[in-house]
Protein backbone atom coordinates (compact mmCIF):
# COMPACT_ATOMS: atom_id res chain seq x y z
CA UNK A 1 0.00 0.00 0.00
CA UNK A 2 0.84 3.41 -0.87
CA UNK A 3 1.71 6.29 1.46
CA UNK A 4 1.13 9.69 0.55
CA UNK A 5 3.17 11.77 2.70
CA UNK A 6 1.81 15.64 2.96
CA UNK A 7 4.74 18.15 3.49
CA UNK A 8 3.76 21.18 5.89
CA UNK A 9 6.01 23.97 3.89
CA UNK A 10 6.07 27.74 5.59
CA UNK A 11 3.10 29.81 3.89
CA UNK A 12 0.55 26.10 4.73
CA UNK A 13 -2.83 27.09 6.14
CA UNK A 14 -1.77 26.27 9.71
CA UNK A 15 1.12 29.01 9.77
CA UNK A 16 -0.73 31.61 7.47
CA UNK A 17 -3.86 31.56 10.10
CA UNK A 18 -1.07 32.35 12.88
CA UNK A 19 0.41 35.43 10.92
CA UNK A 20 -3.33 36.53 10.48
CA UNK A 21 -3.86 36.19 14.34
CA UNK A 22 -1.10 37.87 15.13
CA UNK A 23 -1.60 40.96 12.89
CA UNK A 24 -4.91 40.94 14.40
CA UNK A 25 -3.52 41.69 17.53
CA UNK A 26 -1.20 44.16 16.78
CA UNK A 27 -3.88 45.81 14.84
CA UNK A 28 -6.08 46.04 18.13
CA UNK A 29 -2.84 47.22 19.76
CA UNK A 30 -2.15 49.99 17.80
CA UNK A 31 -4.15 52.83 19.21
CA UNK A 32 -3.74 51.81 23.14
CA UNK A 33 -0.09 52.17 22.21
CA UNK A 34 -0.25 55.34 20.71
CA UNK A 35 -2.07 56.98 23.24
CA UNK A 36 0.12 55.84 25.86
CA UNK A 37 3.38 57.28 24.39
CA UNK A 38 1.56 60.53 23.68
CA UNK A 39 0.83 60.54 27.74
CA UNK A 40 4.63 59.69 27.95
CA UNK A 41 5.51 62.87 26.22
CA UNK A 42 6.78 61.30 22.92
CA UNK A 43 5.94 64.63 21.28
CA UNK A 44 3.52 62.96 18.80
CA UNK A 45 0.39 63.82 18.77
CA UNK A 46 -3.06 62.79 17.59
CA UNK A 47 -5.37 65.45 15.69
CA UNK A 48 -9.33 64.83 15.75
CA UNK A 49 -10.16 65.79 11.82
CA UNK A 50 -12.66 69.29 12.29
CA UNK A 51 -15.27 70.19 10.19
CA UNK A 52 -15.03 72.74 7.80
CA UNK A 53 -16.38 76.04 8.68
CA UNK A 54 -18.34 78.25 6.31
CA UNK A 55 -16.44 81.67 5.38
CA UNK A 56 -20.11 83.62 4.97
CA UNK A 57 -20.93 83.09 7.97
CA UNK A 58 -21.14 86.51 9.85
CA UNK A 59 -19.20 87.17 12.87
CA UNK A 60 -20.55 86.74 16.60
CA UNK A 61 -21.09 90.42 17.87
CA UNK A 62 -22.05 92.06 20.69
CA UNK A 63 -23.85 94.96 21.91
CA UNK A 64 -21.88 97.97 23.78
CA UNK A 65 -23.81 98.29 27.22
CA UNK A 66 -25.73 101.71 27.66
CA UNK A 67 -23.99 103.95 29.24
CA UNK A 68 -25.21 103.65 33.12
CA UNK A 69 -25.91 108.13 33.06
CA UNK A 70 -27.76 110.00 29.98
CA UNK A 71 -26.11 113.38 29.14
CA UNK A 72 -26.89 115.85 26.53
CA UNK A 73 -24.48 115.71 23.40
CA UNK A 74 -24.11 118.84 22.30
CA UNK A 75 -21.04 121.27 22.06
CA UNK A 76 -23.16 123.59 23.59
CA UNK A 77 -24.42 121.58 26.09
CA UNK A 78 -23.41 121.48 29.77
CA UNK A 79 -23.15 118.13 31.75
CA UNK A 80 -21.68 119.34 34.71
CA UNK A 81 -20.57 122.95 35.91
CA UNK A 82 -18.59 123.50 39.10
CA UNK A 83 -17.47 126.93 40.32
CA UNK A 84 -18.51 130.35 42.51
CA UNK A 85 -21.18 132.81 42.03
CA UNK A 86 -21.50 136.17 44.22
CA UNK A 87 -19.29 137.01 47.05
CA UNK A 88 -17.31 140.54 47.35
CA UNK A 89 -15.38 141.01 44.50
CA UNK A 90 -13.95 143.74 42.63
CA UNK A 91 -16.13 145.67 39.88
CA UNK A 92 -16.41 143.54 36.35
CA UNK A 93 -14.67 140.39 38.68
CA UNK A 94 -17.85 138.49 38.72
CA UNK A 95 -18.88 138.73 34.75
CA UNK A 96 -15.74 137.25 33.97
CA UNK A 97 -16.01 134.57 36.59
CA UNK A 98 -15.37 131.25 34.89
CA UNK A 99 -16.23 127.77 36.31
CA UNK A 100 -13.66 125.65 38.04
CA UNK A 101 -14.34 122.79 36.57
CA UNK A 102 -16.68 122.53 33.08
CA UNK A 103 -18.04 119.66 31.01
CA UNK A 104 -19.47 120.06 27.69
CA UNK A 105 -21.41 117.61 26.07
CA UNK A 106 -19.35 116.90 23.33
CA UNK A 107 -16.51 115.73 25.51
CA UNK A 108 -14.60 118.93 26.45
CA UNK A 109 -13.06 119.75 29.50
CA UNK A 110 -12.57 123.31 30.86
CA UNK A 111 -10.84 124.54 33.90
CA UNK A 112 -8.59 127.65 34.44
CA UNK A 113 -5.04 128.28 33.29
CA UNK A 114 -2.66 130.10 35.72
CA UNK A 115 -2.90 133.67 36.10
CA UNK A 116 0.28 135.56 35.84
CA UNK A 117 1.26 137.55 39.21
CA UNK A 118 2.11 141.17 37.62
CA UNK A 119 -0.05 143.97 36.98
CA UNK A 120 -1.56 144.83 34.49
CA UNK A 121 -2.22 140.94 33.51
CA UNK A 122 -4.31 139.89 30.53
CA UNK A 123 -7.61 141.10 29.80
CA UNK A 124 -8.77 137.75 28.84
CA UNK A 125 -8.82 135.27 32.26
CA UNK A 126 -6.89 132.25 30.78
CA UNK A 127 -8.58 129.11 29.96
CA UNK A 128 -7.42 125.32 29.20
CA UNK A 129 -9.33 122.63 27.44
CA UNK A 130 -8.71 118.92 26.96
CA UNK A 131 -10.33 116.18 25.94
CA UNK A 132 -12.78 113.27 27.74
CA UNK A 133 -13.69 110.71 27.26
CA UNK A 134 -17.35 109.09 27.29
CA UNK A 135 -15.97 106.89 29.94
CA UNK A 136 -14.48 109.66 32.24
CA UNK A 137 -17.44 111.29 31.90
CA UNK A 138 -19.57 108.20 33.15
CA UNK A 139 -17.19 108.06 35.67
CA UNK A 140 -17.61 111.59 37.23
CA UNK A 141 -21.90 111.08 37.05
CA UNK A 142 -20.75 108.24 39.04
CA UNK A 143 -19.02 110.27 41.65
CA UNK A 144 -21.78 113.00 42.06
CA UNK A 145 -24.62 110.00 42.10
CA UNK A 146 -22.72 108.01 44.92
CA UNK A 147 -23.11 111.49 46.37
CA UNK A 148 -26.48 112.03 46.30
CA UNK A 149 -26.37 115.14 43.84
CA UNK A 150 -28.85 113.41 40.71
CA UNK A 151 -31.94 114.63 42.78
CA UNK A 152 -33.69 117.34 44.01
CA UNK A 153 -31.14 119.67 45.74
CA UNK A 154 -31.56 119.98 49.37
CA UNK A 155 -31.10 122.72 52.18
CA UNK A 156 -27.63 124.05 51.94
CA UNK A 157 -27.57 126.91 54.38
CA UNK A 158 -25.03 126.91 56.51
CA UNK A 159 -24.64 127.10 60.43
CA UNK A 160 -22.22 130.29 59.64
CA UNK A 161 -23.01 133.09 58.04
CA UNK A 162 -19.89 135.22 55.99
CA UNK A 163 -21.31 138.00 53.64
CA UNK A 164 -18.54 138.40 51.56
CA UNK A 165 -18.08 134.48 51.10
CA UNK A 166 -18.87 132.84 47.36
CA UNK A 167 -21.36 130.57 47.03
CA UNK A 168 -20.59 127.35 45.40
CA UNK A 169 -22.43 125.85 42.48
CA UNK A 170 -22.44 122.61 41.37
CA UNK A 171 -24.83 122.20 38.35
CA UNK A 172 -25.17 118.54 36.49
CA UNK A 173 -27.32 117.31 33.75
CA UNK A 174 -28.31 113.78 33.46
CA UNK A 175 -30.81 111.25 32.86
CA UNK A 176 -33.14 114.13 30.93
CA UNK A 177 -32.86 116.45 34.36
CA UNK A 178 -30.94 119.49 35.81
CA UNK A 179 -29.93 119.61 38.97
CA UNK A 180 -28.35 123.00 40.34
CA UNK A 181 -26.93 122.60 44.07
CA UNK A 182 -26.12 126.21 45.52
CA UNK A 183 -24.23 125.99 48.68
CA UNK A 184 -22.95 129.48 50.42
CA UNK A 185 -19.46 130.04 52.10
CA UNK A 186 -19.13 126.10 51.09
CA UNK A 187 -16.10 124.76 52.99
CA UNK A 188 -15.92 127.15 55.96
CA UNK A 189 -15.70 125.29 58.92
CA UNK A 190 -18.60 124.22 60.92
CA UNK A 191 -19.59 122.78 64.01
CA UNK A 192 -22.61 120.35 62.71
CA UNK A 193 -22.02 120.94 59.19
CA UNK A 194 -25.25 118.65 57.57
CA UNK A 195 -24.52 116.06 55.37
CA UNK A 196 -26.14 117.59 52.97
CA UNK A 197 -22.74 120.19 52.72
CA UNK A 198 -20.47 117.56 53.75
CA UNK A 199 -21.47 115.74 50.47
CA UNK A 200 -21.00 118.32 47.99
CA UNK A 201 -17.97 119.85 49.12
CA UNK A 202 -16.58 116.22 48.98
CA UNK A 203 -17.74 116.07 45.47
CA UNK A 204 -16.22 119.28 44.87
CA UNK A 205 -13.13 118.20 46.76
CA UNK A 206 -13.06 115.01 44.09
CA UNK A 207 -13.28 117.12 41.00
CA UNK A 208 -10.51 119.54 42.02
CA UNK A 209 -8.28 115.97 41.34
CA UNK A 210 -9.85 115.62 37.83
CA UNK A 211 -7.48 113.02 36.86
CA UNK A 212 -8.30 110.56 39.51
CA UNK A 213 -11.58 111.96 39.17
CA UNK A 214 -12.40 110.69 35.83
CA UNK A 215 -9.12 108.36 35.29
CA UNK A 216 -6.07 109.83 33.35
CA UNK A 217 -6.37 107.13 30.26
CA UNK A 218 -9.66 109.17 29.65
CA UNK A 219 -7.89 112.95 29.43
CA UNK A 220 -6.34 114.71 26.66
CA UNK A 221 -3.51 117.13 27.16
CA UNK A 222 -4.84 120.87 28.09
CA UNK A 223 -4.09 122.90 25.33
CA UNK A 224 -4.95 127.02 25.65
CA UNK A 225 -8.62 127.04 24.95
CA UNK A 226 -9.29 129.14 21.43
CA UNK A 227 -12.46 130.96 21.67
CA UNK A 228 -15.18 131.15 19.16
CA UNK A 229 -16.98 134.41 20.62
CA UNK A 230 -16.33 136.28 23.74
CA UNK A 231 -18.64 137.46 26.12
CA UNK A 232 -18.27 141.70 27.01
CA UNK A 233 -19.29 144.28 29.03
CA UNK A 234 -18.88 147.94 29.37
CA UNK A 235 -18.74 150.62 31.84
CA UNK A 236 -18.50 154.12 30.83
CA UNK A 237 -15.36 155.82 33.04
CA UNK A 238 -14.50 159.53 33.62
CA UNK A 239 -11.05 160.88 33.46
CA UNK A 240 -10.79 161.43 37.15
CA UNK A 241 -11.22 157.18 37.37
CA UNK A 242 -8.48 156.87 34.56
CA UNK A 243 -6.24 159.33 36.53
CA UNK A 244 -5.92 157.07 39.17
CA UNK A 245 -4.64 154.40 37.57
CA UNK A 246 -0.64 153.60 38.09
CA UNK A 247 0.63 152.94 35.29
CA UNK A 248 -1.19 155.30 32.99
CA UNK A 249 -4.02 153.44 31.20
CA UNK A 250 -3.43 152.99 27.54
CA UNK A 251 -6.44 154.01 25.07
CA UNK A 252 -7.57 151.83 22.16
CA UNK A 253 -10.31 152.98 19.64
CA UNK A 254 -13.04 150.44 19.39
CA UNK A 255 -13.21 149.07 15.75
CA UNK A 256 -16.59 150.43 14.12
CA UNK A 257 -16.60 146.96 12.35
CA UNK A 258 -17.91 145.27 15.45
CA UNK A 259 -20.94 146.45 14.21
CA UNK A 260 -21.55 146.65 18.59
CA UNK A 261 -20.74 149.87 19.95
CA UNK A 262 -19.86 150.13 23.60
CA UNK A 263 -23.04 151.84 24.47
CA UNK A 264 -25.25 148.87 23.78
CA UNK A 265 -22.83 146.42 25.83
CA UNK A 266 -23.49 147.88 29.27
CA UNK A 267 -25.43 144.56 30.33
CA UNK A 268 -23.84 142.03 28.32
CA UNK A 269 -22.96 141.46 24.64
CA UNK A 270 -21.72 138.97 22.28
CA UNK A 271 -18.84 139.08 19.79
CA UNK A 272 -17.60 136.44 17.44
CA UNK A 273 -13.45 135.54 17.34
CA UNK A 274 -13.00 136.46 13.61
CA UNK A 275 -14.72 140.18 13.98
CA UNK A 276 -12.36 140.96 17.24
CA UNK A 277 -9.49 139.57 15.65
CA UNK A 278 -6.38 140.50 18.08
CA UNK A 279 -8.73 143.29 20.04
CA UNK A 280 -9.25 141.78 23.50
CA UNK A 281 -5.92 138.69 23.11
CA UNK A 282 -3.34 142.02 23.06
CA UNK A 283 -5.19 144.22 25.50
CA UNK A 284 -4.76 144.24 29.51
CA UNK A 285 -6.10 145.24 32.24
CA UNK A 286 -5.03 148.82 31.99
CA UNK A 287 -6.40 148.89 28.69
CA UNK A 288 -9.73 150.76 28.14
CA UNK A 289 -11.41 151.60 24.90
CA UNK A 290 -12.71 154.79 23.41
CA UNK A 291 -16.00 155.17 21.29
CA UNK A 292 -14.92 156.91 17.95
CA UNK A 293 -18.74 158.72 17.73
CA UNK A 294 -18.84 160.20 21.30
CA UNK A 295 -15.23 159.98 22.08
CA UNK A 296 -16.57 158.13 25.79
CA UNK A 297 -14.28 156.07 27.38
CA UNK A 298 -14.76 152.15 28.74
CA UNK A 299 -13.77 149.56 30.70
CA UNK A 300 -14.70 146.89 29.03
CA UNK A 301 -14.62 143.03 30.93
CA UNK A 302 -14.37 139.99 27.95
CA UNK A 303 -14.07 136.61 28.55
CA UNK A 304 -14.27 133.37 26.52
CA UNK A 305 -18.18 132.40 25.85
CA UNK A 306 -18.69 128.83 27.27
CA UNK A 307 -21.10 126.20 26.64
CA UNK A 308 -23.76 127.40 28.95
CA UNK A 309 -23.58 130.76 29.29
CA UNK A 310 -26.25 133.20 28.55
CA UNK A 311 -26.14 137.19 27.54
Amino acid sequence: MTVDHVNHRPGTSTELGLSRRRLLIAALATPVVAAWLASCGDGTKATEPTEPTSSTEPPATTDAPAPAFVHPTGPDDVVIRSGYVGGYVPVGYAFTSVPNLLVSGDGRLITPGAVAEIYPGPLLPPLLERTITEAGIQNLLALADAAGLLAPPPDYSGEILVADAPTTLVLINANGETFTHLAPALGFRETNESDARKALSMFVDELADIEKAAGPENLGENAPLVAQSYRIQSRPVTQADLAGYDPAPSLVAWPSDIGIPLADATECAVIPAEKAGSLFTDATQNTFFTDPITELVYQVSAVALLPGDVC
